[in-house]
């Protein structure tokens, strides 16, 4: 191997804490500088994904008290938006078009929430897709489905919301008592098809991003969560290659009696109360 040294970098989001290990080329350094922590970054980046990048905002801004929201479009609300698509375009160009109406109504309508909100004294915290597709989980593949939008949002914005859209159908969904909702957020960004330069989600500016620290490793052994975690998710360790690891952080273990990854119900109380006591004290700002 040619010379060079292992760096991890950490995340912390919530109760979810997780560890990338990986290869940087070059002499080995005597302490973290600025340009190495860039570098550092970067490749923890290439090594990451969008999904786990989103799965750390949802951990970090969001917990049972708050909810997921579908929305979609009735009939008549969909032939507005195709009315303002070109008869001239292809199928495909036409598809994409009334996605990008479609969020661009989102876009609007986020808008006058956040300004009635604010009339009350209240904030809206949301992370947001758009698709046209449903992820069939028995075939893994996308089908086709009328344009809809999902939203992770506060629970003092499902009322504003509920109230306010009148172009279809609205759903209301709690979040679930648990720690992780990297699985949620999968199953989300699965619905929305790759197109190029093109986001697959939207967030407010408000959330908080997740802690990151990085230091220099020994070695590059196995990489094993801190002394009282709880292992959520292992990626498969190769002598040379970069290692994935997320956990439970201690620190959310031991406010309650936590024995299992997922039946955390005491835990995750104690979790939430945390981030609200969080959110009413002004930390996002």
């Amino acid at each position: 191997m040619k010379e060079g040294y292992w760096i991890i970098r950490k995340y912390r989001s919530g109760p979810i804490g997780e560890a990338i290990k990986f290869w940087m080329p070059g002499k080995r350094p005597a302490r973290m500088t600025r340009q190495i922590r860039r570098d550092a970054q970067k490749a923890a980046k290439n090594a990451s994904s969008a999904i786990r990048t989103a799965a750390r905002l949802v951990n970090e801004n969001f917990g049972e008290s708050d909810g997921l929201l579908g929305l979609d479009y009735n009939q008549e609300a969909l032939n507005k938006l195709r009315a303002s698509i070109p008869a001239s375009v292809t199928e495909e160009e036409a598809e994409d078009l009334l996605l990008d109406l479609a969020g661009h109504q989102m876009e609007l309508f986020i808008r006058r929430i956040k300004r009635a909100m604010k009339k009350d004294g209240l904030e809206i915290f949301y992370f947001a897709v758009t698709s046209d597709r449903d992820y069939d989980k028995r075939k893994k593949e996308l089908i086709p489905a009328r344009v809809h939008h999902h939203l992770i949002v506060n629970e003092e914005a499902k009322a504003y919301i509920m109230a306010a859209w009148t172009a279809g159908g609205v759903d209301w969904q709690p979040l679930s008592a648990q720690p992780d909702y990297t699985e949620m957020v999968t199953y989300l960004l699965k619905q929305v098809r790759h197109r190029p330069d093109v986001n697959k989600y939207k967030t407010s500016r408000n959330l908080k991003r997740p802690k990151t620290e990085d230091r220099l490793a020994i070695s590059g052994s196995e990489l094993r969560p801190p002394r009282g975690a709880i292992l959520l998710d292992r990626g498969a360790y190769a002598p040379g290659q970069p290692q994935y690891i997320r956990y439970i952080l201690p620190s959310a273990c031991e406010e309650e009696d936590v024995t299992e990854a997922y039946g955390i119900k005491r835990a995750s109380a104690a979790i939430q109360h945390k981030k609200e006591h969080k959110r009413k004290g002004g930390r996002r700002t």
